[in-house]
Order: structure tokens, then C-alpha cells, then sequence
């Protein structure tokens, strides 16, 4: 019983070093999208009269883009977000239920651009910096 007890130890430490090793690599070289670029990118392609808006997907960026000054309110179509920790900090400004009139709209999102509609604009530009993506849409008549 005792010989079973040492195996079970060792091992056990065994599965801790790796565990720490891996947390460890994940903790000092953590994956980052580049959104340095993307709102350099973005600020340099708004004009007068254009409207920005994050895609409320499988993840908004509000928290980037406010962090880079680009005003973008989450697009919120179906109704108001689930509460998370992250809506206790937001304000009324950061989410939109309706699109407003404007004659180009540019959408910032992570998810496929063929699988977001917005009623009333087709999508004319797109442009990919690893998952992120910058797409405008122009008013249809």
C-alpha cells in the first residue's frame, strides 16, 4: 500500500511541474490580437459622418476600442446584453439597439463578415488583421 501511495505522489508531482510549466508559458507570452494596428488602421479610414460599431458576436471589442479612442457602441439588435461582469461597467452610450441613418457604417468584429447582415447597408470593404476585422457597409437605397 505504501509503494502504490509514492507512485500516486510522483506522479502527482509530475502532473503539477507540467501544469506549472504550461500556466507559466501562457502567463509571461499571452496571445494578443493586434489592435495597435487595427486602430491605427481604423482612425486613418474614418471620414466626417461615418459611424462605428462593434459586432456583438462571440466577442465585442468595446473595451479595445474605447482604449484606443475609437468610438464604437456595440450593435445590440436583439435586445439589451446578458448581464456579465463586463456590462456592470458599461454605460448607455456603449450599446445601440438600431443602426442610424448614416451613408457608411464601419463594423468592427472577429467573426466571418459573410455571416453578419445589417439591414439596409451591404458590405462594400473588408480588411483581416488575424482574427480582427474591419468591414464597411454603405447605405443601400
Amino acid at each position: 500500500m505504501a509503494g502504490t501511495r509514492k507512485q500516486f505522489v510522483w506522479v502527482g508531482l509530475i502532473l503539477l511541474l507540467l501544469y506549472g510549466y504550461a500556466s507559466w508559458n501562457v502567463f509571461t507570452r499571452p496571445t494578443k490580437r493586434p489592435f495597435r494596428e487595427f486602430a491605427a488602421f481604423v482612425k486613418t479610414e474614418i471620414k466626417p459622418g461615418d459611424f462605428l460599431v462593434n459586432w456583438n458576436g462571440g466577442a465585442h471589442h468595446i473595451w479595445e476600442t474605447k482604449y484606443y479612442g475609437i468610438p464604437a457602441p456595440i450593435y445590440t439588435p436583439n435586445g439589451p446584453l446578458p448581464l456579465y461582469v463586463g456590462t456592470a461597467q458599461m454605460t448607455a452610450e456603449d450599446t445601440i439597439d438600431k443602426l442610424p441613418d448614416r451613408p457608411r457604417i464601419g463594423l468592427i468584429a472577429s467573426e466571418d463578415p459573410k455571416e453578419i447582415l445589417l439591414p439596409g447597408y451591404k458590405m462594400t470593404f473588408v480588411k483581416q488583421f488575424g482574427e480582427l476585422r474591419f468591414v464597411w457597409w454603405t447605405k443601400t437605397k
